[in-house]
This record gives structure tokens, C-alpha cells and sequence, in this order.
């Protein structure tokens, strides 16, 4: 399992790539369409068209690191557009989103803050 633990920002990319596409050509798209360093300590997070495998980029201090995972009976439960979008998530979405859970539809309660307690 890839530690989210150790990334300042996750970044997934909602648009359609090519999958052959390998290290050099995922830094490429970070830093040109994303608009972001691949050198950071971010994560940056591809899905495949057919929603069965995600790749996973992120600079490793000594150089690039891929993570790749192919699902072999199910897809990706994904609502995603069809431009150059890239959305920022969280460690426990992108956890959701690996085991299969369908994200985009979760919602959680909203906090209630009291000015004063009763």
C-alpha cells in the first residue's frame, strides 16, 4: 500500500491520459498542464481510461518513484470530467478511493460550533 502519510499534497488528475506514457512523460504533464513542481512533495495520482488501473507519481528525493495498480475484475468507482482538471484530495480519500470506495459520493456530517456552551 502507498504511505499517504508522507505527502505535504495529493493531487488527482481527472482528465484522460495516455497510460503508456512513463516517469518523463507524467513529470512533463505535472509541470506543464497541473501547473505544479514535480519536485514537491506532492503525489500526483492518473487514472487509466477504463478506470482499471491509477498511476502514481511523486519525487523521491533522489529521484521519481511510480506506483502503479491494476484492478483485475472491478473499476475504479470515479465520477471524473473529461478536461485537464486536477482536484486536490485528502489522505483519507485517496485510502478510499485505492480500497474502491466510490468518494466522490461520500459526505459527512456538517460541525456545529457553539458560540457558548448552554
Amino acid at each position: 500500500m502507498l504511505n499517504a502519510n508522507r505527502f505535504e499534497g495529493i493531487y488527482f488528475y481527472e482528465g484522460i491520459i495516455d497510460f503508456r506514457k512513463q516517469i518523463d512523460g507524467l513529470a512533463a504533464l505535472v509541470s506543464q498542464v497541473l501547473v505544479k513542481d514535480p519536485y514537491s512533495k506532492c503525489l500526483f495520482v492518473f487514472l487509466s481510461r477504463d478506470r482499471r488501473k491509477i498511476k502514481a507519481l511523486y519525487w523521491d528525493h533522489s529521484g521519481y518513484a511510480l506506483w502503479t495498480k491494476r484492478l483485475e475484475r472491478e473499476r475504479f468507482s470515479i465520477q471524473r470530467s473529461r478536461n485537464d482538471r486536477t482536484v486536490e484530495i485528502n489522505r483519507e480519500q485517496l485510502e478510499w478511493f485505492l480500497s474502491g470506495m466510490d468518494w466522490w459520493r461520500i459526505k459527512r456530517h456538517n460541525p456545529i460550533y457553539f458560540e457558548k456552551s448552554a
